[in-house]
């Protein structure tokens, strides 16, 4: 969805030329139109179907549950999900009618906002002490929330895991990739100062090639002259 609202924008022909196959992408997660007379397409998708409206956040399994329920990690690439809805959205506004089209830019913002919210909730642990969070209630048990990140969030655990391993530095990158303009909106800066400070810096200079340009871009949002030097070293 991403891809296709870069493509909308800049090449005029795309939409009218893909048009089906891109409302298959959208319908597939971000699917508002029940009831719709004027959307027959609608019949064949559930109303946006990896939200959790009781939760607040998406589950990456969508109707299938694992030992411990639904679940998710990379909570991430949820938000990204559902903010290439939006820019996607943006983009269909504008070659087709706003007045048709409106309704989808709204609720595309809709869930985008809730997934914020709910990964700044459940995903980034606050940890009890001064500055704004010192009153504020923790969700886990200190030891937990030291930790700062959830791994993999799931309808009867938390876990500070990914199910590829278990390294501080795989559960809070896979919970920061992609890097895009909704990266900085999701990342509180309170919240990435302890992340960076406590988890990424101690091992910053030994981290893999593989992970390296992720925690630069870490790094980049606190630094971004320093993080600037690292990257001209990639």
């Amino acid at each position: 969805m991403y891809a296709c609202a870069l493509l909308g924008r800049w090449n005029s022909t795309f939409v009218d030329e893909y048009g089906t196959k891109i409302d298959a992408l959208m319908y597939d997660v971000a699917h508002s139109s029940h009831g719709s007379s004027e959307d027959t397409k609608g019949a064949f998708f559930p109303l946006a179907r990896h939200k959790s409206w009781f939760d607040g956040h998406s589950f990456a399994s969508g109707l299938f549950p694992f030992a411990s329920g639904k679940s998710m990690e990379s909570s991430s690439e949820s938000i990204n999900c559902y903010y290439g809805a939006y820019l996607l959205s943006l983009v269909l506004d504008n070659t087709t009618s706003k007045q048709r089209n409106a309704p989808h830019v709204d609720f595309a913002r809709l869930l985008l906002a809730m997934e914020i919210r709910s990964v700044q909730i459940y995903w980034h642990m606050k940890q009890s002490g001064s500055g704004k969070t010192a009153n504020t209630p923790l969700m886990y048990n200190p030891t937990f929330a030291n930790h700062l990140m959830v791994g993999n969030l799931g309808m009867m655990d938390a876990t500070v895991s990914t199910w590829f391993g278990n390294n501080p530095l795989y559960v809070h990158m896979i919970n920061f990739m992609p890097i895009t303009a909704i990266t900085r909106e999701l990342f509180q800066t309170e919240y990435l100062e302890a992340e960076f400070t406590k988890v990424i810096q101690p091992i910053y200079d030994g981290v893999e090639m593989a992970w390296k340009g992720y925690v630069i871009c870490d790094r980049a949002m606190l630094n971004p002259n320093k993080a600037w030097n690292d990257a001209l070293k990639l």
